[in-house]
């Protein structure tokens, strides 16, 4: 799934996109995995996987429907590594 930001918010559709880490490319902050909003199309560097956050039951509900305000896990598809944020 492709996650895409409100285009009244900007003057198009941005995009989540996130990149490989390598010694070049990483969060200035973390120094892990970058992810970014972009207004070009991309490859599978914008493509995103829901997971449920608890590891037990993830697999079980993989294609079901999520409710607003449940708690989820966001994984990157090419590299498989989850969304970080702050609180």
């Amino acid at each position: 799934m492709r996650l895409e930001s409100n285009p009244y918010l900007f003057r198009k559709r941005l995009q989540l996109v996130s990149q490989k880490q390598t010694p070049n490319i990483c969060a200035p902050l973390s120094q892990k995995q970058i992810a970014f909003a972009s207004a070009a199309r991309t490859n599978a560097d914008g493509l995103w996987v829901i997971d449920h956050v608890d590891p037990v039951i993830r697999f079980e509900t993989q294609g079901e429907v999520v409710k607003a305000g449940d708690p989820i896990l966001i994984r990157h598809v090419t590299t498989s590594v989850f969304l970080g944020a702050d609180d």
